[in-house]
C-alpha cells in the first residue's frame, strides 16, 4: 500500500533529521572538552544541591581528533538532564577507552551516572524516540526531554556510535554512548575564521533569547556576543514577556519547546499584545521542523524556523535575512497569490532545497491520488466522503505553502458538507488548474532558488 502523505511527511523528516546535520571534525583536548561542557552546568548543579563528579582515564590520550562539537553536545544534553532529575545527589562524568569491546576499539565511552529520581521501565524503551517523554508532571516541573534525547541519539548515530541507558526508579539513571575517535599526538594552530571578505557583519543588534538549557543558552549568547550583538537572556515564557513588555528590541530568538508556556504562545502574546515588540522580527529555534509545526510557527508570528542542532551559518543566514531582506526567492504577483512565500522561505532554510522539493513532490503524489478519489465521490454522490478527502488535502496543502489550493480543496469541503446538491466537476477541474499553476510556481522557485 501507498503511504499517505502524513506517513511520508514523518517518513522524509526521520530521514532529514539523520542527515541533515554533517559534524565537523576537529582536533580538541578530551579533558577540556569534558571539564568545560561540566563547568557550563555548575550553577544549575548548585541550585538543586547536586554535586559534579568528573573521572577522565589516565589511559586515554590527551588528545583526539573527531567530532568535538557533536561530542560536546551529546554530554551537554546528558549532563544537563541528570542535573534537572537529581537534587541534593551526585551526578557523576566517567571518561574511558572504549577497549573492552572489540568493536570499539578505537573510541571513547563516554558515562553520566546520577543518583536521581530514575526512570521506569516502561519509558526505557522508548526514551530515545522523537518527543517520548516523562508523565506531564515531570515534564511541568523539569522540561520536555524525550526531544532532547532523540537529538542526542541522532548525534551518536552521525558520529558512528552507540548510546544506551540502565536506570531504576528511585535510584537513578546512568546513561552512557560510545564514539570512534582517533588520538593525535599534539593540536595544530588552527587559523582564525572569520567572515569572508565580500560578506559585511550584520549590524550590532540587540537580541531577546528566550531559550531554557543551559548548554543552549551558553553556546548562542556566545555565538551572538561574538558577533557584537547585546543580548538579553529570557530562561522562561513569562520571563520573555516580561523583558518584551519592557524593552523594545531588534530580533527575537526563541526555543519553542519551554517548560509551561511554550515558544508559540510567548510569539503569539507578543504580538496580539500590539506593545513595543509586536514587529519585531521573531526566529524560532526548533528541532521539530514538520511543515505543519513550521506554520503553526508562522501563524503565531514567527516569521522563520532554524532547525537544532543549529550551525552559525544558518545563524548568520536567518538574522541577516530577517533584518536586511537578503533572502531571495523568485516572486511574481502570480506566485504570491498561489504561495504562502514567507513558509516557503522558513521551509528553505529549516530543510534546504533538496529535502523541500521531495517533500512538494510526496504532497503532488499525495493530491494526485487525493483528485481522483474526488472525482470518484463525485461520480458517486458521496458528500460527506467528498468533504472529507478536501479537508485532509488542504491541510497538507497548508503544510507546504500552496495556499491556493487549500483554498480552492476548503471550497469543495464547505459546499459538500453542507450537503449542496450539485455536480462538483466545474470545482474539481478548477482545482486541478490551480494545482498546475501552483506545480510551475514551485519548479520557477527550484529552478531560481538562490538565498
Amino acid at each position: 500500500p501507498s503511504l499517505t502523505f502524513e506517513e511520508e511527511v514523518l517518513s522524509d523528516y526521520a530521514r532529514l533529521e539523520e542527515g541533515m546535520y554533517s559534524p565537523e571534525i576537529l582536533p580538541f583536548s578530551i579533558g577540556e572538552l569534558v571539564k568545560s561542557t561540566c563547568l557550563l552546568f555548575s550553577a544549575q548543579a548548585e541550585r538543586q544541591g547536586t554535586q559534579i563528579n568528573i573521572h577522565i582515564s589516565d589511559e586515554l590520550d590527551e588528545f583526539y581528533q573527531g567530532g568535538a562539537g557533536a561530542v560536546r553536545q551529546i554530554l551537554s544534553n546528558l549532563v544537563s538532564n541528570a542535573i534537572k532529575f537529581t537534587e541534593g545527589g551526585q551526578v557523576t562524568i566517567n571518561v574511558q577507552p572504549a577497549n573492552e569491546d572489540p568493536e570499539h576499539a578505537a573510541g571513547v565511552l563516554f558515562e553520566v551516572e546520577d543518583t536521581g529520581i530514575g526512570i521506569p521501565e516502561d519509558y526505557l524503551v522508548h526514551i530515545f524516540e522523537r518527543f517520548s517523554q516523562a508523565d506531564d508532571s515531570i515534564t511541568r516541573r523539569f522540561g520536555g526531554t524525550g526531544l532532547g534525547l532523540a537529538i542526542t541519539a541522532q548525534l551518536v548515530r552521525l558520529l558512528e556510535g552507540e548510546i544506551g541507558v540502565e536506570s531504576r526508579v528511585g535510584h537513578g539513571s546512568a546513561f552512557w554512548f560510545y564514539v570512534p575517535l582517533a588520538a593525535i599526538d599534539a593540536l595544530p594552530v588552527m587559523p582564525d575564521h572569520r567572515l569572508s571578505s565580500d560578506e559585511a557583519p550584520l549590524a550590532p543588534m540587540k537580541i531577546l533569547l528566550v531559550e531554557d538549557t543551559p548548554i543552549n543558552q551558553a553556546v548562542t549568547v556566545e555565538l551572538l556576543k561574538q558577533d557584537g550583538h547585546t543580548v538579553t537572556l529570557a530562561k522562561d515564557g513569562p520571563e520573555a514577556l516580561t523583558w518584551a513588555a519592557k524593552e523594545p528590541f531588534d530580533l527575537m530568538l526563541l526555543d519553542i519547546h519551554l517548560p509551561g508556556m511554550s515558544g508559540l504562545e510567548v510569539a503569539a502574546r507578543i504580538r496580539a499584545d500590539a506593545g513595543l515588540n509586536v514587529h519585531t522580527p521573531m526566529v524560532a529555534l526548533t528541532a521539530n521542523v514538520q511543515p505543519s509545526n513550521v506554520k503553526k510557527c508562522h501563524d503565531a508570528g514567527i516569521w522563520a524556523v532554524i532547525p537544532k542542532p543549529f550551525s552559525r551559518d544558518v545563524l548568520h543566514q536567518v538574522m541577516r535575512a530577517q533584518t536586511t531582506e537578503s533572502m531571495t526567492l523568485p516572486v511574481s504577483n502570480t506566485t504570491d497569490e498561489l504561495l504562502d512565500m514567507a513558509l516557503i522561505r522558513s521551509h528553505f532554510t529549516a530543510l534546504g532545497k533538496q529535502r523541500l522539493s521531495h517533500l512538494v513532490q510526496s504532497f503532488e503524489r499525495a493530491l494526485d491520488q487525493g483528485i481522483d478519489e474526488l472525482q470518484k465521490m463525485n461520480v458517486e454522490k458521496d458528500h460527506y466522503e467528498l468533504a472529507e478527502i478536501a479537508h485532509r488535502l488542504a491541510g497538507d496543502a497548508d503544510a507546504v505553502g500552496a495556499q491556493a489550493v487549500a483554498q480552492s480543496l476548503r471550497t469543495i469541503e464547505v459546499l459538500s458538507s453542507e450537503g449542496a446538491n450539485r455536480d462538483y466537476g466545474q470545482d474539481i477541474t478548477a482545482l486541478l488548474q490551480v494545482y498546475q499553476a501552483t506545480s510551475e510556481a514551485y519548479q520557477q522557485i527550484f529552478e531560481s532558488h538562490s538565498v
